[in-house]
C-alpha cells in the first residue's frame, strides 16, 4: 500500500502518534525546518522573554568569555582607579602625582593588586575615604574570583557532543526494496554503551486545503547496540507500514519530509546520560548510494577508525 504524502495516513480510530511538541498546524508552512542540523529547535524567540545571564555566560563561546570576562576586569578596575583619583592620588603610597595620567596609571595599578589581593606592598591607602574605597575594591575582587571560578567549573563540566553524524542521509537499496539511513560515530575514545536510535518521520499533507504536519516514529533495523566503538549506521526499511513506501523523492520533496533523530547513550567516563539530535531534510537525502567502510586495519594490529570518512558512500550499480 502506497500513502500520500499529501494525505492523513491515520484513520480516526488508531491512536494518533506523538508531535514532539511543535505542532500540526503552526509548523505546516512550506521550508520550514524543524530541528537544524546541530541539534537545537529551529525557533527565534521574540518579544518580551527572560534573560538569564548564567546560561548566556556558560553557553557562550571559549573567545567571547574570555573577551567578557577581560572587558569586566578592565572596567571595574578602572572604575575603582577613577574613584581613587577623584578622591586624591595622594592619600595612596607611593603613588606620582604628576603627571596626571601616571597619577591615574598607578591609581589603577593600586586597584588591580587590591582587587586581586596581590598587594606588592609599594602603594598602599592612606586616608580613611581610600581605605573604605579599597575595601570594596577587595571585596568585588573577590566575589568576581568567586563567580568566575563557578562559571569555569561549569563550563569545563559542561556535557560535550560526542557524537558525530553524516551530513546526509542515504535512500539505499535494502533486502528487497529500500532503506533510509544515516550513519553516526563517537569523536572522542570515550566508551559509549547501551546507544539506542530514535528516528520520527515528519511531513506536511494537505486536506481540503487545510495543511497540517504529521509525525511518525520509524521502525528501525536495529534501534539499540550495545557498545558503539567504530561508527553505526541506522537503517529505517522502507516497507509497507512505512510513510515512505512508494515515495519518489520529488513527493519527499514537496511534502517537505524531514527525519528528526534522536540519540541516547550512557557515557562511562563521566558516568552519565547523553542525548543528541540531528535533523535530515529532504534536500539532504541521496538516493540510490550506500556508505563505504569509515574504519581499516592499521599497521600495529588495531582497527583504524577515519572520522573523516563519515560522509563517504558510493552509488549502487
Amino acid at each position: 500500500m502506497r500513502l500520500n504524502p499529501f494525505s492523513n495516513p491515520f484513520n480516526a480510530n488508531e491512536e494518533r502518534p506523538e508531535n514532539l511538541g511543535f505542532g500540526e498546524k503552526g509548523t505546516a508552512q512550506k521550508g520550514i525546518k524543524l530541528i537544524n542540523k546541530d541539534g537545537n529547535f529551529n525557533i527565534h524567540r521574540s518579544g518580551p522573554r527572560s534573560l538569564f545571564a548564567y546560561q548566556w555566560l556558560i553557553e557562550m563561546s571559549w573567545p567571547k568569555f574570555f573577551l567578557y570576562v577581560l572587558t569586566y576586569y578592565t572596567a571595574v578596575n578602572l572604575l575603582l582607579a577613577l574613584g581613587f583619583y577623584l578622591i586624591g592620588p595622594s592619600g595612596i603610597s607611593g603613588v606620582k602625582a604628576d603627571p596626571w595620567y601616571e597619577s591615574l596609571m598607578d591609581c589603577f595599578f593600586f586597584s588591580v593588586q587590591t582587587f586581586t589581593t596581590v598587594g606588592y606592598g609599594r602603594m598602599s591607602p592612606l586616608h580613611l575615604p581610600h581605605q573604605l574605597l579599597a575595601a570594596l575594591g577587595a571585596l568585588i575582587g573577590l566575589m568576581s574570583l568567586a563567580l568566575a571560578t563557578g562559571l569555569l567549573f561549569a563550563r569545563f563540566s559542561r556535557p560535550q557532543k560526542l557524537l558525530m553524524f553524516s551530513s546526509k542521509g542515504l535512500i539505499s537499496p535494502y533486502s528487497d526494496g529500500l532503506s533510509f539511513q544515516f550513519r553516526l560515530a563517537s569523536r572522542s575514545s570515550t566508551k559509549l554503551i547501551n546507544v539506542s536510535a530514535q528516528i520520527v518521520y515528519s511531513w506536511i499533507s494537505d486536506i481540503g486545503g487545510h495543511r497540517k504536519r504529521n509525525f511518525h516514529l520509524l521502525q528501525l533495523e536495529r534501534s539499540e547496540i550495545t557498545m558503539l566503538p567504530l561508527d553505526w549506521t541506522v537503517v529505517h526499511p522502507i516497507d509497507i507500514s512505512s510513510p515512505l513506501a512508494g515515495l519518489t523523492q520529488t513527493e519527499i520533496h514537496e511534502s517537505d519530509g524531514e527525519f528528526i533523530v534522536q540519540i541516547s547513550a550512557f557515557d562511562e567516563t563521566y558516568a552519565r546520560q547523553i542525548f543528541e539530535h540531528t535533523s535530515y531534510y529532504a534536500n539532504c537525502l541521496e538516493w540510490n548510494h550506500k556508505f563505504a567502510p569509515m574504519y581499516s586495519p592499521s599497521h600495529d594490529g588495531r582497527l583504524e577508525l577515519h572520522l573523516d570518512r563519515i560522509d563517504e558512500s558510493r552509488e549502487v550499480a
